[in-house]
């Protein structure tokens, strides 16, 4: 048994008779009643279980950013505390990785310590992960879309300029901000999880000792972000056996972000968290549409776009990533784009179908490999778009 395992053991065997009564583990949420009781101030440390002044092991000590252990501050190493609908586990000396233990009814995180401003897995968290440790990487998408986000969104604000690495194949920008954020991303992973792989779009792929893999996309909308346009994106996926099972779409610029896995998923407006939910459309007449750039069509593509766009309600371009997250939050209807490479439509795939859209390629299956992606509100109108759109060969 691994040292944090025996901090956890006892506490976690003192509430099991407590936790039984609530009646609330089977439908995801804590016990209401459970709560209050382990949050009281009245009750001693040894009654409140999950405080401990033991040290934790060397290895959860570590300083993932600089890579060097650090002190263990005085006071207690574990504390219970309620956040965001759910207990917390704030260790202060764990860094940057958040810890989950998920135990009957209620899920455990370690926030980091929490911090207000940040943003955490959704309430139904419980529910969204097939078991504690994929709730742990879904809060841990979190972490990374936060320290991509303190990469990028300050030079968007100074202005950075952009290379050419299209080279012969035509202009296509990469900046600081692109490479800074997958770099701290990739370092945050590296210390957290050193067996996962990693595939970004700017830097050689990271092979995998086990199931998963991280996709990353640090800005997704390098266009957009060197013309000063707000809407550019950062993807974050975890790929499990090669499928997506975890999406995240961070969008520093409008303080926006839209997470799904394992079928649920929200995302944060205005400081307000919302359920993810695609809109009821299922007619072409009454469709909302966007691709990134029509021309990036070819030939008999762009045909087929063309019958799709004259025949519904309306059409935007150049939203990149973020079509796919507005999809989700139902306020378009219908994204079709070429060209796409698996950092560009892996954080999108889960995002799409926790807000329950569809999303495939244009034969209407889930081969993504040839970069033609087609992400629908409802299946009906998936259908009418594949319908035209296989016709493009």
């Amino acid at each position: 048994m691994k040292a944090v395992d025996r901090i956890f053991q006892g506490s976690i065997e003192s509430f099991e008779g407590e936790n039984d009564a609530g009646g609330e583990r089977d439908q995801g949420r804590p016990d209401e009643a459970w709560l209050k009781q382990a949050n009281d101030p009245q009750r001693t440390k040894a009654d409140q279980g999950l405080r401990s002044e033991a040290p934790l092991p060397r290895e959860y000590q570590a300083n993932a950013a600089q890579g060097e252990s650090q002190p263990v501050p005085k006071g207690p190493i574990l504390e219970l505390r309620r956040c965001g609908g759910f207990v917390c586990i704030h260790g202060r000396a764990m860094q940057l990785w958040l810890v989950l233990r998920q135990w009957n009814a209620g899920a455990f995180f370690d926030c980091n310590p929490c911090r207000l401003d940040h943003f955490h897995a959704p309430p139904h968290a419980r529910r969204m992960a097939m078991n504690g440790n994929h709730a742990a990487l879904a809060a841990f998408a979190h972490n990374l879309a936060d320290l991509a986000r303190a990469e990028t969104l300050h030079r968007f604000e100074a202005g950075v300029g952009a290379d050419d690495k299209g080279g012969a194949n035509g202009f296509d920008p990469v900046t600081d901000a692109d490479r800074e954020a997958e770099r701290a991303m990739r370092a945050a992973i590296e210390a957290a999880y050193p067996e996962h792989g990693i595939a970004g779009e700017e830097f050689p792929e990271r092979p995998s000792s086990g199931p998963f893999v991280w996709s990353l996309d640090p800005v997704d909308g390098t266009r957009s972000f060197t013309c000063g346009l707000p809407n550019w994106v950062t993807l974050i996926a975890l790929l499990e056996d090669g499928r997506p099972t975890i999406g995240l779409i961070d969008v520093p610029c409008l303080g926006e972000r839209y997470w799904g896995a394992g079928g649920d998923g929200a995302f944060v407006r205005s400081g307000q968290q919302v359920r993810l939910r695609a809109s009821d459309r299922t007619s072409l007449a009454e469709a909302r549409l966007s691709t990134t750039d029509p021309y990036l069509f070819e030939d008999a593509e762009r045909g087929a776009f063309e019958r799709v766009r004259a025949g519904v309600r309306t059409t935007r371009y150049g939203h990149d990533g973020y079509a796919y997250a507005r999809l989700a939050a139902g306020t378009l209807d219908l994204v079709i784009e070429s060209q796409l490479k698996p950092y560009d439509y892996n954080a999108l795939i889960p995002v799409v179908r926790a807000a329950g859209g569809v999303i495939g390629d244009w034969t209407g299956g889930d081969d993504f490999s040839a970069g033609r992606v087609i992400a629908a509100a409802t299946p009906a109108l998936f259908e009418q778009a594949v319908a035209v759109m296989r016709d493009a060969g």
